[in-house]
């Protein structure tokens, strides 16, 4: 009895081990700049504090995340991406269609030097006004690939924006020039404005001129783990994580 006894405890012992050792499921989430930068590492290491899960983000340059959905590995199990361009992938079958789900809309902004006074850009005459008295706005280029860019130049395209000064970086984008020393002011993304300590958001560009780009997530269709994927997109689309993007200067829809 006794035998059979220690004999039952080293088998439980043993299995006890052999579940603490079992790894937990990584799901990969791949996203560019514009959703990775705006609160989503908050997210995920709220997530990751629930018994089970273990998210991993990878981050990527907008342009390569088709491929890299379609034909690299580790698969991704998330993609977080513009609307515009996660449409085509619903689609193709790249995404799993009825698991897209818009979230957010990034939208410009003004943003000046730290410290700098802030002027009152509440309306679109009152914004024109403003770039159109400072000695150089920067701007990232409307031909280098980037969404905000083209927004940009579909600004201030408008025959009510001409005359503007603008700058446009070599390198990097234009918060990184306007700290630089160059230009009094720069239009970027809220949530980028948000994120660095050495501007100041003037404001969000007044909601008639536009410049919004819609932001959504969705579930990878070469995932292995798509209950896993679906449970992940279903917590970064609720409630608590709205209130998170709405912090980093993102608009919850």
């Amino acid at each position: 009895m006794r035998r059979a006894i220690v004999a039952a405890a080293v088998a439980a012992l043993a299995l006890s081990e052999g579940m603490a050792a079992t790894p937990v499921p990584e799901v990969r989430v791949i996203c560019p700049s514009i959703v990775c930068d705006a609160g989503l590492a908050e997210l995920v290491a709220e997530y990751n504090e629930r018994p089970g899960h273990r998210v991993v983000i990878v981050k990527s340059a907008r342009a390569r995340i088709a491929a890299v959905l379609r034909d690299e590995t580790p698969v991704p199990d998330v993609v977080g991406l513009p609307v515009v361009m996660m449409t085509p992938l619903a689609r193709d079958g790249t995404v799993v269609a009825d698991s897209a789900r818009p979230f957010a809309v990034g939208v410009l902004g003004l943003a000046v030097r730290k410290g700098t006074p802030r002027p009152d850009i509440s309306d679109a005459g009152k914004l024109a006004h403003v770039l159109k008295g400072a000695s150089g706005v920067v701007v990232n280029a409307p031909d280098g690939g980037t969404l905000q860019g083209a927004m940009t130049k579909a600004l201030l395209d408008r025959s009510a924006f001409s005359g503007i000064r603008t700058m446009v970086p070599g390198k990097g984008d234009a918060l990184e020039l306007l700290k630089r020393g160059a230009g009094e002011m720069a239009i970027q993304l809220v949530q980028d404005i948000l994120a660095d300590p050495e501007v100041d958001l003037v404001a969000p560009f007044p909601e008639p001129l536009g410049g919004r780009l819609e932001l959504a997530l969705a579930v990878s269709a070469r995932s292995g783990q798509v209950g896993a994927a679906r449970d992940l997109v279903r917590f970064l689309t609720g409630r608590r994580a709205m209130a998170v993007w709405k912090a980093r200067g993102l608009k919850p829809i």
